[in-house]
């Protein structure tokens, strides 16, 4: 039987002891041990979590499998097409925002000062909508807006009211971090 030290008094116990004999404190699991096992529980969860995901997304990789394989020649073909032709839109896209945060960026008086708020790509990449604010001539922050058509800069309120405003469009907002 293992021993350890009540608390309180000193005294040698039983590990198993809720109560000290000698003095009669309840003898409680200290801080660190529930911190330690409370964090090997989460940890635990985490590892189980990762591989329900994994399983998760294998079971939806086969079954994408299933269901195009189970296309005729032409449908699958047609499939294909759509999603390299997704794929190169998204790669459009992407390259269209960076393009335009760069071109923001270049015409600023600070150009360090660009904080993005919302970039938004429609879905051919030709409107690109960018919330920003920056530090005027003045050295104080203003809060402005600008639409790329065609990779040509409006700030008119009506252009981006007409293609930014309550329109759907992608969030691209993360390409800023891969332009400076």
């Amino acid at each position: 039987m293992a021993l350890i030290l009540c608390k309180i008094c000193g005294r040698q116990i039983s590990k198993n002891a809720k109560i000290c004999p000698g003095c009669g404190e309840k003898q409680t699991m200290g801080f660190w041990k529930i911190v330690g096992i409370s964090f090997l529980i989460l940890v635990g969860a985490g590892i189980i979590g990762s591989f329900i995901d994994e399983k998760n997304n294998s079971k939806a990789k086969i079954a994408e499998q299933k269901r195009i394989d189970s296309l005729s020649p032409e449908k699958r073909d047609a499939e294909i097409k759509r999603k390299l032709l997704e794929k190169k839109n998204s790669e459009n896209r992407a390259i269209n925002a960076s393009f335009a945060i760069s071109n923001l960026q270049s015409t600023l008086n600070d150009s360090d000062s660009l904080k993005l708020e919302w970039v938004g790509v429609n879905d051919s990449g030709n409107v690109i909508c960018i919330d920003y604010r920056a530090k005027n001539s003045y050295g104080g922050y203003v809060k402005e807006y600008i639409t790329y058509l065609n990779n040509k800069p409006y700030k008119s309120a009506d252009i981006w009211n007409l293609n930014c405003a309550n329109k759907p469009l992608q969030d691209y907002k993360h390409m800023g971090a891969m332009v400076k």
